[in-house]
C-alpha cells in the first residue's frame, strides 16, 4: 500500500448504521468514502439501482501464482457487460490464513432493464473458471444477497434505501484480511467515474 489506511471504529457512517452490537469489525475510512461516493454516483445516474456482491476464490490446491488473475478477469468481464447495465463497481482483495487471496466485487447497475444479476453471475462464473484454467464448475464464484435501491424515493428511508444497501456493502471496507500477504498487489479498485458528486 502506498500509504497507511485509517481505521474507522464508529458504529455509524454518515448517519448509516454500520454494524450490530455484537459485530467486531472495524473499517478503513478511505474504503468507506470510496464506496459511499460510488453509491451516490449510482444515485445520480439511475432512477433505480440494483446492487449485489460477487465473491471470488481459488481452489485450495491451485498450483499457479494468483497474481494478476483477478485484474485480467475483471477487465474482460467489464468489457463484455452490456452497456444498458451502466455498471459501476468496487473490488477488494483479502487474505487471511489461506495460501491464496480471495476477492469481493460490489456491482451497482441500472434496474431499468434488469431485475437481477443472474446473467452476469453466470457469465462471471464461466469467465473466472476460464481465467483459472480449470473446468467449468460452481463454487469459486458466490453471489451475495441482491439489494434494490429506489433512488426516486428518500434515499435514507424505507426497506429499499441507500442506507440498507450501503449497510450491506460496507463488508468490502472491513479491515480484517486486508493486510496479510499483500506484497505489491493492489488492495482495492474502483470503476472510473466522472466527478459527478
Amino acid at each position: 500500500m502506498s500509504k497507511p489506511l485509517t481505521n474507522y471504529t464508529d458504529c455509524s457512517y454518515r448517519n448509516i448504521r454500520l454494524k450490530e452490537d455484537q459485530c467486531t469489525y472495524t473499517w478503513y475510512s478511505e474504503l468507506l468514502d470510496r464506496l459511499y461516493n460510488l453509491f451516490l454516483t449510482a444515485g445520480k445516474r439511475h432512477k433505480r439501482t440494483i446492487t449485489t456482491r460477487f465473491d471470488f476464490s481459488f481452489p485450495s490446491i491451485y498450483p499457479d501464482s494468483c497474481e494478476g488473475i483477478f485484474s485480467t478477469f475483471l477487465a474482460e468481464f467489464v468489457k463484455n457487460v452490456p452497456s444498458e447495465y451502466d455498471l459501476l463497481y468496487m473490488w477488494v482483495r483479502e487474505q487471511t490464513d489461506s495460501d491464496h487471496p480471495h476477492y469481493h466485487l460490489q456491482l451497482l447497475a441500472s434496474k431499468s432493464k434488469h431485475r437481477s444479476f443472474h446473467r452476469l453471475f453466470n457469465y462471471a462464473n464461466v469467465l473466472w473458471c476460464k481465467h483459472l484454467d480449470i473446468p467449468l464448475m460452481r463454487g469459486y464464484v458466490q453471489e451475495n444477497r441482491t439489494h434494490t435501491v429506489n433512488w426516486n424515493q428518500n434515499p435514507y428511508t424505507g426497506k429499499h434505501s441507500l442506507a440498507a444497501a450501503f449497510h450491506h456493502a460496507v463488508y468490502l471496507a472491513k479491515t480484517k484480511g486486508k493486510t496479510k500477504y499483500l506484497g505489491n498487489s493492489k488492495l482495492y479498485g474502483i470503476s472510473k467515474i466522472r466527478e459527478e458528486i
